[in-house]
């Protein structure tokens, strides 16, 4: 790394290198039957494939390419999420199978839903992939198709919580969004928690209520606070990977506020400037 805490150009050319690289590899197992053969629910290619174009993309930013380049690669990433939420809710997909039941107990195989892949999780990684692209349409695209799954396996309340609130963000909904996240920031100041999971997500609950809620001081604060709790995996076992020099959620919550005109005062190199939104930008909807 260099002084200014920049990756080097090999680093760099490594990381686009491995991207591409699984990218093709993906495509070469999906025109091979690989999944078929192997009994794995086609979803496991689709959202493989968005990480690797997210990859790819955040590659391409510390690389210097044009923003247009990185931010379809993190629009297409959302696109490849979708693709696995359509397949298990929307009846008009060619591959839809939500309503398909597993030939045994397993309850997983080719050809068959793969609820955990249309998790809370999943969701939020794809919404933070569309919110670092500056994607707004692809994003509610996404937010639409997000629900509890019918298997019942939700995640924990704070992921849960911070999912739903999410979707209401990007559909320009404040107050049901609010109401949730109330909840885990109060729980928080009565029971306090070293759980890494628990932590990380009541920075990001503190960040997105401070958006909902109008209020940039809050916001900024919940950045901060989320920034914070990223550096000890940047600098551990993250380092000398694209997460050393890149926060996922900082980056998406930083241009959900811009779009919600609330200003962003947080400097740090883990929030690249080069990737939030710009005056250039066309206007949000939420304006």
């Amino acid at each position: 790394m260099t002084t200014d805490n920049e990756p080097e150009q090999q680093q760099i050319d490594h990381w686009l290198k491995v991207a591409q690289e699984t990218i093709d590899r993906s495509w070469q197992d999906y025109h091979s039957n690989f999944y078929e053969k192997e009994n794995i629910p086609i979803q496991a290619f689709y959202t493989g494939l968005a990480d690797a174009y997210a990859e790819l993309a955040r590659a391409q930013f510390l690389n210097g390419e044009p923003r247009n380049v990185f931010r379809s690669n993190f629009s297409k990433a959302t696109s490849y999420i979708i693709k696995s939420f359509k397949m298990a809710y929307d009846k008009s997909d060619p591959d839809y199978v939500g309503d398909k039941e597993p030939p045994d107990n397993s309850g997983f195989g080719y050809g068959y839903v793969d609820w955990s892949e249309v998790s809370e999780r999943t969701f939020i990684e794809g919404m933070h992939y569309a919110l670092m692209g500056a994607d707004f349409d692809i994003a509610r695209e996404l937010a639409k198709l997000f629900r509890n799954p019918p298997d019942g396996g939700m995640k924990e309340k704070e992921v849960s919580r911070y999912a739903h609130a999410l979707k209401f963000a990007l559909m320009g909904v404040k107050d049901p969004g609010k109401e949730l996240l109330r909840k885990t920031l109060n729980e928080r100041k009565t029971k306090k928690t070293k759980d890494p999971l628990k932590l990380n997500y009541l920075t990001l609950s503190h960040a997105l209520y401070g958006i909902l809620d109008n209020d940039e001081a809050l916001f900024n604060k919940g950045l901060e606070l989320q920034i914070a709790f990223n550096q000890p995996y940047a600098q551990g076992e993250e380092k000398d990977t694209v997460y050393e020099f890149i926060c996922d959620n900082a980056v998406a919550l930083a241009n959900l506020a811009i779009s919600y005109k609330i200003r962003v005062t947080v400097e740090h190199y883990t929030l690249p400037k080069g990737m939030l939104m710009q005056p250039e930008d066309p206007d949000s909807w939420f304006a």
